[in-house]
Formats: C-alpha cells, structure tokens, sequence
C-alpha cells in the first residue's frame, strides 16, 4: 500500500521541563520571536514529506530562506525500524487564554469593587463591579466557544529508533490516515 503526506517539519517538541524553565528565564518568549522574524522577515519554511510505498519509508525535507531553497534532503527507511507513528489534533489555545484572563480581570476587579461599594454604601461601585464580573464571564464564555469552533492542526509523527521523530504539522487529516493504516 502506497500513501504520502505533506506538511510543515518541526523538530522534537521541547521536554515540559525545559518549557517551563524557557518559560520562566524568557528564553520562550525570544525564541519565539526569533522564529516569527525568521518566518515572516526572512522568509523561512521548512517542510517535510513522508511517504510509505511497500516495505520502504521516504522522508523529503526541504528548507527555503528568502524564497531560495538552501537544503533539501532525503532518507529511505526501512519500515520495521519505524517505532510508532501518531497523529494528533492540536486546536488553537490562545484565545482560551485570553478569555481566562478576561474571567480572572472580571472576578479580581468585580468582586473588589462590590466589597468597596459595600462597604461604602455606595451603589454605583456596587453595580459597577457586577457589570465588569458580568462582562469578564461573557468575554471568556464566547472565546472559549470560538476557540473551540476553529479548526485544529493535524500532526503526523513518525517516532524513530535513537529518540529521532519526524514531524509534520498542517498535514491533511486523510493523508495522515492514509500513511497510518501505510505503515
């Protein structure tokens, strides 16, 4: 059985720990934005194509800066050293997370202006803090509703011997069934 799948190659995703340790000094945040200078400025893309044909495995990786390709490469494996492959879903976030920190502004915000109106006795703060309790629920219900309704990202993985694993991310849904039901 023959199959293919195309996409965006992506390296191993970083272990949680070292996420979490970027995250914190603020190396994420600069690398993440070396990457988008070099995405949109510099005009970088990386991609990758997998395909399964008989017993063989052969993955094509390209790589273009400024529109010019400066590497291409590509290796034949065999396809009893391929470990595991997995294809995952990955929905867009962001916009829950703006909606949890709307929710978190409202809460902090609303409930600390009806205390004071409370204590104050004055109406106005009362009501005021239930508007911006009122508006931080809505505003995180209706992101969290668009965020779910927009479409994810297929990822195919093919996890090889040595820790190695070939990524490609935008892959067609079928494609990635097909290469799966491949190998």
């Amino acid at each position: 059985m023959s199959a293919r799948a195309a996409g965006a190659a992506t390296g191993q995703p970083a272990r949680s720990i070292a996420r979490v340790i970027m995250g914190v000094s603020g190396l994420l945040l600069l690398v993440s934005l070396a990457k988008l200078v070099g995405r949109f400025v510099l005009g970088y893309r990386r991609t990758g194509e997998l395909s399964v044909d008989g017993d063989e495995i052969t993955y094509s990786e390209s790589v273009r800066l400024v529109g010019r390709e400066i590497r291409k490469s590509t290796e034949t494996i065999k396809r009893a050293d391929a470990l595991s492959v997995q294809v995952e879903d990955r929905y867009p976030f962001a916009l829950t997370l703006v909606g949890m920190a709307c929710l978190g502004f409202g809460i902090l915000v609303g409930v600390v202006w009806i205390l004071d109106g409370i204590q104050g006795e004055f109406t106005p703060w009362i009501l005021s803090g239930v508007g911006v309790l009122v508006v931080g629920i809505l505003l995180d219900l209706a992101l969290t509703t668009v965020s779910a309704s927009l479409p994810g990202k297929v990822v195919l993985g093919l996890h090889l011997p040595g820790g190695r694993t070939v990524r490609l991310v935008g892959v067609e849904a079928q494609a990635a069934k097909e290469v799966c039901e491949a190998l």
